[in-house]
């Protein structure tokens, strides 16, 4: 049987909007008061991913670090809220140098290694939670005093039974579009909050 454009479209935003349902937002709230009290403290907040999560890791970086330059336009004066945020998937050179030199499941990880220090946050973005890459830089995390969070879809996977908040968009065994476009949702979701409770008069 054919299926018209339509009944696909319509398929994929009801799926999306099934996990946009599914979602805790008393956990969206408190991964926005973790981040705040990451910032407050001068830690570092950093966000991973493969594939598209990759690229909402560094949409997430952007988005934050937008959250806390809000006020700061022409208009208006700097307010001088500073935030450390860095996505661990942005540079091409050192993901490629640490597969190249050791493995690509230790890419995240190593990084954690050189660059985090306790009281840093890790965030994790993953549909199916099972990238091996992820998993270790996860357990580094949670050996060494670093909150981790990990934001999923499908069933969860393995790392929501190590991350310490689990942020999961409930979507079908490998659905990536509609576990994807949640995220998004989640990160733009978790900023907006963050900016509010900033700058709220």
């Amino acid at each position: 049987m054919n299926i018209s454009d339509d009944d696909l479209i319509s398929s994929h935003l009801n799926k999306t909007i099934a996990a946009i349902k599914s979602l805790d937002e008393k956990k969206l709230s408190l991964f926005a008061e973790k981040v705040m009290e990451t910032v407050a403290s001068k830690n570092t907040i950093f966000f991973a991913g493969n594939g598209g999560s990759a690229s909402t890791a560094s949409h997430f970086v952007n988005d934050l670090l937008t959250a806390y330059t809000y006020e700061q336009t022409a208009e208006r004066p700097f307010t001088h809220k500073k935030a450390k945020a860095q996505s661990l998937t942005e540079s091409t050179g050192v993901v490629t140098g640490l597969t190249n030199d050791f493995d690509f499941d230790e890419i995240f990880v190593n990084q954690l290694r050189t660059i985090s220090d306790t009281g840093d946050m890790f965030v994790v973005i993953t549909a199916s939670g099972d990238s091996q890459n992820l998993l270790n830089a996860v357990n580094y995390a949670n050996e060494n005093g670093i909150f981790t969070v990990a934001i999923v879809g499908f069933d969860g996977g393995k790392v929501s039974n190590t991350a310490k908040l689990v942020i999961h968009a409930k979507t079908d065994q490998g659905d990536y579009g509609p576990a994807e476009d949640v995220h998004l949702v989640i990160n733009h979701a978790v900023a907006s909050l963050i900016r509010e409770k900033l700058y709220r008069k």
